[in-house]
């Protein structure tokens, strides 16, 4: 039979992993999610997805998603010196790392792009290029993480203190696309750009939930272990 102190000393146990786990939970300060619904091409939009997290005031990560809509999907895609991605971070920051989903394997290769231009949506703090055009070496996904530089330390996404700011064409983040139109997987019917950041969601901040889990989880124990100890008397 269990004895109420070792039943005791388990939901501390549970209590304490449950508690750090929503510690690691909660660590991210803000994430805001954007719809990317201007473009310089005439097909339907919105055309780009992205996602950017705010780990904590030094580190970001910036997703960039591919959408389809109006029988096209927007691929992104670059090549002769056009940037792919842009943000504009503010700060002195470094590019910690990027990656890309390409849409056929193996897809080209991303390259650094330091600040660039998006044509028509202005220039960029942060850009990332694509080693060449067309659906073969475009891609579905791309992600960049910077880390600011001693000085900087970013309090929210955007505003005050913020990560985000706008450029001198009023735009925090922008795409070079390639509508590709279903059924076909060789050629864009256009390229162009796309930016006009809506946020669809308000910022999202991390459930409190296991720290919720774990409160239940001591009330219930605390339970178990008084009713085991009027039984055993």
């Amino acid at each position: 039979m269990i004895q109420p102190r070792l039943l005791l000393r388990l939901g501390l146990a549970t209590v304490l992993v449950l508690t750090l786990g929503a510690g690691r939970a909660s660590a991210d300060l803000q994430i805001q999610y954007y719809d990317l619904t201007s473009s310089n091409i005439s097909q339907t939009g919105p055309y780009a997805q992205v996602k950017v997290d705010l780990v904590d005031s030094t580190h970001a990560t910036i997703t960039f998603d591919s959408l389809t809509n109006g029988g096209f999907t927007y691929l992104f895609a670059g090549g002769g010196g056009v940037a792919m991605v842009g943000a504009n971070i503010t700060g002195s920051f470094t590019l910690a790392s990027f990656s890309g989903t390409p849409y056929q394997s193996p897809g080209g290769t991303i390259s650094d792009g330091g600040t660039g231009q998006l044509d028509g949506f202005g220039s960029f703090t942060q850009s990332l290029n694509d080693s060449a055009s067309g659906p073969s070496n475009a891609f579905t996904e791309v992600t960049l993480s910077v880390t600011a530089n001693t000085g900087t330390t970013w309090s929210a996404i955007t505003g005050v203190g913020g990560l985000l700011t706008t450029n001198n064409q009023g735009e925090i983040l922008a795409v070079h696309i390639g509508a590709l139109a279903s059924g076909n997987t060789t050629s864009f019917t256009t390229t162009g750009d796309a930016a006009g950041a809506t946020p669809i969601n308000p910022p999202v901040h991390p459930s409190p939930e296991p720290s919720t889990m774990a409160l239940s989880a001591l009330g219930m124990l605390g339970f178990l272990a008084y009713g085991l100890r009027r039984r055993s008397k």
